[in-house]
């Protein structure tokens, strides 16, 4: 019976010692392998950025590090802003456009040259779904470089309180920038409770120890492009001998967005032919219930943006986009009042200018395609209205910020 026991014991160290190596070699390995892959990273061979899914916001980002000038004006805004950028810009200029990369507001640089004998550049972030944290993580993360004289954020209510968003660090344009930039203040900020907020301190540390750990989100990436690429193809040619196609339901990876292509076209808009939908069940969700946290952290992503741009002297215009009035229904009591002051006091805080294009003498319910949303002709009607009031702002920016470089550059001369 002993010699069992002791038959038995032999057997489990032996296979305890094994584990132990296996767990030893392992974690070597591990170690081995980051290290290179730290080394890699750092010579530069690998490409963060490019690593990354090529969606909206990837498009735009790559758009904005690729020019080889710095824009007078930065546009940011959601889905309103981009009906403006590009049904709206494909109707002005009466010829379609490469939403993929159509990032300019020609109408806006038009109406301003007009206006003031003052040409300017303009880049414009239209991203849908976009929060003031997304819009804050944007200006940290690209406009440090390339710093424009003036920035126009176009918001509106869902901006601050949308109940749809989980927290402002689950969406896609703060993914990004948390994966391309430091984010500083701005990522504890986006956790909204105690439990997340630890998480997040325990997430970095683990970024800092390994650098696998910390390009995960890339190298999984990489690895679904990879996936994609071979079995597409596959699936392409199976479909196509099979009498009774599989419908798209049942392929998801071909249904499902991951790498949005480089060109799709946006046509004038067809007055006859507009597109119209009903989204006020969909608000009323985004509004209801008033969710404290996340509004007051919203409210400190726009207060973080006034805040950068006044450390560089960047004028901020803010634009209150106009809404259909039913909108303003699907709101609990009072909330547009508290946004409207809230925005005011931000703005007045940093000397920012506040721009109300809610207005429903200018805009009828026939200028939307929904309770949000301007029809492309709507779009060309805000940017003529939006022009005319702020034209003095950017042109005197843009001049303030052309004095100074010239005088730098001519104290650099003298210098040496």
């Amino acid at each position: 019976m002993r010699r069992g026991h002791r038959s038995l014991r032999k057997t489990f160290n032996q296979s305890t010692n094994a584990y132990k190596s296996s767990a030893v070699i392992a974690l070597l390995l591990f170690l081995c392998v980051d290290l290179a892959f730290r080394t890699f990273l750092i010579t530069g061979h690998f490409d963060r950025f490019e690593a990354a899914n090529h969606r909206w916001t990837w498009w735009q980002a790559k758009g904005y590090k690729e020019l080889p000038y710095t824009p007078d004006v930065v546009l940011l805004g959601s889905s309103l802003l981009t009906r403006v950028v590009n049904e709206g810009e494909a109707t002005y200029l009466k010829f379609p456009i490469n939403a993929t990369k159509h990032n300019r507001l020609r109408h806006l640089e038009d109406d301003v040259q007009a206006l003031t004998g003052v040409p300017i550049k303009t880049f414009a972030f239209g991203l849908g779904g976009m929060h003031a944290s997304d819009a804050a993580v944007i200006v940290n993360g690209l406009l440090r470089e390339k710093t424009p004289s003036t920035i126009i954020y176009t918001i509106a209510p869902r901006d601050f309180l949308d109940n749809l968003l989980e927290a402002p660090n689950s969406t896609e344009q703060f993914g990004l920038m948390s994966h391309i930039s430091e984010l500083g203040e701005l990522g504890i900020h986006a956790r909204l409770s105690t439990s997340e907020k630890a998480l997040y301190y325990l997430t970095e540390l683990f970024n800092k120890l390994s650098a696998q750990v910390n390009c995960k989100y890339e190298l999984a990436t990489i690895a679904e492009r990879n996936y994609r690429n071979c079995l597409v193809p596959i699936l392409d040619s199976r479909v196509e001998k099979v009498k009774d196609p599989l419908s798209p339901s049942r392929i998801g990876i071909r249904t499902s967005a991951f790498d949005y292509p480089d060109d799709l076209n946006v046509l004038p808009e067809d007055p006859n032919n507009v597109e119209v939908s009903d989204n006020l069940q969909c608000y009323r969700f985004c509004y209801q219930p008033f969710r404290p946290k996340l509004y007051n952290a919203q409210i400190y992503y726009l207060d973080y943006i006034l805040r950068f741009a006044q450390e560089r002297g960047v004028k901020v215009i803010l634009v209150n986009m106009p809404l259909r009035k039913d909108n303003l229904t699907a709101m609990v009591p009072n909330f547009y009042d508290l946004y409207k002051a809230d925005v005011t006091k931000c703005a007045s805080k940093y000397n920012a200018q506040f721009v109300d294009m809610f207005d429903s003498n200018t805009f009828t319910d026939a200028d939307f395609i929904d309770t949000v949303h301007l029809t492309g002709f709507g779009a060309v009607k805000l940017v003529d209205k939006l022009a005319a009031v702020v034209a003095p702002t950017i042109v005197s920016s843009t001049l303030s910020r052309g004095a100074a470089s010239k005088s730098h550059l001519a104290g650099q001369s003298f210098t040496h």
